[in-house]
């Protein structure tokens, strides 16, 4: 695998292009902190993740420098703030260019798995993205997806309830895993306010440089 790749550096926090695979903790096999260590031994001082991309995606992931900035981007991210933009690889036919999805869903812990109703439940949350086309091969769609909640699995369990599987995830109906164990599920860009200031900065990330990926435009 390829190193980690540094997409921005001050004070309060490093951002990061998570890998596929990268476990989103501060310590462990495979963790994402452990990973930027790799390339920047140099660092002094503890790496705090302060939001969560699932462990088979990739794209942007901001990490805290300390416990001040890690607090201002937790805070940031619980009052939904944060604008986040993901690429979808999936397969299927999406039922129309662009659509707002609105569903609600309820996680299995024991099973880790993410289930979605069209109309409430007990003990569902409310889950809402939109999605656009941006590009077509003869198998697959690439989405652009805009959300408005952040609920586990929430792209992946609501694009697969379309029949819009996303390529590698088995999990959610895909035929076959990925080399690796990594999705074609991509974090490409948020927007957020920063710390130390509240400045709004923007931080995009390329998708894996495998086959799929760059077939699309970037």
């Amino acid at each position: 695998m390829n190193p980690i790749e540094i997409l921005h550096e001050d004070p309060s926090i490093i951002v990061v292009n998570k890998r596929p695979g990268d476990l989103v903790a501060e310590s462990g096999d495979g963790s994402v902190v452990d990973a930027v260590r790799a390339v920047r031994p140099d660092l002094r001082g503890d790496l705090r993740v302060t939001h969560r991309i699932d462990r088979p995606a990739s794209g942007v992931l901001i990490l805290a420098r300390t416990v001040a900035a890690c607090e201002a981007v937790n805070a940031t991210f619980r009052t939904g703030a944060p604008e986040k933009r993901y690429w979808a690889i999936a397969g299927g036919e999406p039922p129309a260019e662009s659509a707002v999805l609105t569903h609600h869903l309820m996680h299995e812990s024991r099973r880790n798995v993410t289930r979605v109703f069209d109309e409430p439940r007990r003990d569902t949350r409310p889950a809402r993205l939109s999605y656009t086309v941006l590009g077509r091969t003869d198998r697959y769609v690439l989405l652009e997806v805009v959300l408005d909640t952040g609920r586990t699995h929430q792209i992946r369990a609501q694009l697969a309830h379309l029949a819009l599987h996303i390529k590698g995830d088995t999990k959610y109906g895909a035929k076959r895993g990925n080399r690796g164990g990594g999705i074609h599920l991509h974090c490409r860009r948020i927007t957020l306010p920063t710390p130390p200031d509240g400045t709004v900065a923007t931080f995009t990330a390329d998708p894996p440089d495998d086959p799929l990926w760059v077939m699309f435009p970037r």
